[in-house]
Formats: C-alpha cells, sequence, structure tokens
C-alpha cells in the first residue's frame, strides 16, 4: 500500500509542474534562490528589502497556489489509476473456452479465475478471484471437491486409530475434477461460463459471474 501512495503522489507532483518534475534540481534551485534573496534582505538597502518581502510573499503564494493544485492533482490521479486497473482488467486475456470445455480437471486457483470470467494469472488478478480461492480450498479441504492425486502434492502425517495417515492440505495448485465444481456451482443455482456443457464460444450464453459467498 505504501508503494501505492508513493505512485499517487509521484504522478500528482509530475501533473502539477507540467515542465517535468526534478526533486534535486527543485531543491537545489529553491535553496540557491533562498540564498540570494536572504543575502539581498540584510545586506541590501531599505528599497530593496521591500521588494524582497514582496518576492518572498508572491513565493508564498505561489507555493500555497501548488499545494492546493497538489491536492487536486492527488484526487485525480487516484482515479486514473483505478480506471487503468479497470481498463487492464477488461482488456486482460479472457478465458479459451473452446479448450476449456474439453478439460476435467483445475487447479483451485485456476477454478478461481475460471468462475470470475478472467484468464489464470499468479497471482490472482482480482479481490473477487482471491476470495473464491479461499473457498474452493476451503471446500477442498472439507471433502466438498474431489481432489485428483498428484506426484507433488505434499502430504502431512496424521495420527489416526491404529497409526498414521498421510493428508494433503489443498493449495492453489491442489486439482479438484470438473464434475465436483459443477455440482457445487448447480448447489449455488447458477453456472459459470466455464463449466457449461452448452455453447462455451464468445458468442455464447454468458451468465452474470456469482458473487463469492461470504
Amino acid at each position: 500500500m505504501g508503494e501505492y501512495w508513493k505512485t499517487v503522489a509521484r504522478r500528482a507532483l509530475v501533473a502539477t509542474i507540467p515542465y517535468g518534475f526534478d526533486p534535486k534540481k527543485l531543491i537545489a534551485s529553491a535553496c540557491v534562490a533562498s540564498a540570494g534573496l536572504l543575502a539581498a534582505y540584510f545586506v541590501g538597502a531599505a528599497d530593496a528589502k521591500s521588494n524582497i518581502v514582496k518576492a518572498l510573499w508572491y513565493a508564498l503564494f505561489l507555493f500555497l497556489a501548488g499545494m492546493i493544485i497538489f491536492a487536486w492533482n492527488f484526487v485525480l490521479e487516484q482515479a486514473k489509476m483505478c480506471r487503468e486497473v479497470a481498463d487492464q482488467l477488461a482488456t486482460f486475456g479472457k478465458p479459451d473456452y473452446d479448450s476449456i470445455k474439453m478439460r476435467e480437471e483445475f487447479r483451485l486457483s485456476e477454478a478461481a479465475c475460471f468462475w470470475c470470467d478472467i484468464a489464470p494469472k499468479l497471482p490472482l488478478p482480482t479481490a473477487q478471484a482471491e476470495q473464491w480461492l479461499r473457498t474452493f480450498v476451503e471446500l477442498s479441504e472439507r471433502g466438498k471437491l474431489e481432489i485428483v492425486p498428484k506426484l507433488y502434492y505434499q502430504y502431512q502425517a496424521v495420527p489416526v486409530a491404529g497409526g498414521t495417515a498421510k493428508v494433503h492440505h489443498p493449495s492453489p495448485s491442489t486439482v479438484v475434477t470438473r464434475k465436483s465444481l459443477a455440482e457445487y456451482a448447480k448447489k449455488l443455482g447458477t453456472v459459470p461460463r466455464f463449466l457449461q456443457d452448452d455453447d462455451l464460444s464468445p458468442g455464447g450464453s454468458n451468465p452474470l459471474v456469482p458473487n463469492a459467498p461470504e
């Protein structure tokens, strides 16, 4: 979050100073100008001192005006960044439904993205996809989604009656079956596009992406 505010402030400064923002040059110029004005004030005549005071008041007015403009640009840049992110998500690669309909297995991270009608990507590109991933991990942990055994899974020995059993704790890379995802979707009363068995082409039906359960 700190990096976000730094980016907003940097963009607001660039927008406030149209001819370009260079912190080092700006600070150096301000120091030189201040030193010159102070030197002229202490060694100059009365008329010169009066003019310098006026110049300082004028500089203060410009500074305050600049701060107001900066604050305004700070707000505008946040709105611009939100629009840019929305545009990126809108143009971000959509799932290839023609190939998805041939698949019978999905990693949980993939299923979370497909459920939100976006192409898989790590880290997950939206908060909604992250919420669905947490839901799928929990469902897999409880046995509500059928986990497909894979050699790369990590197992933990858990004591059971008469010995121990190896248990896999679901993660984003855990693979589950298409059938179990479809059964869960039907229980919710809606089927996301990637699980539909009928027309899955871009011109086909496209139901509203269901909201992740709370």
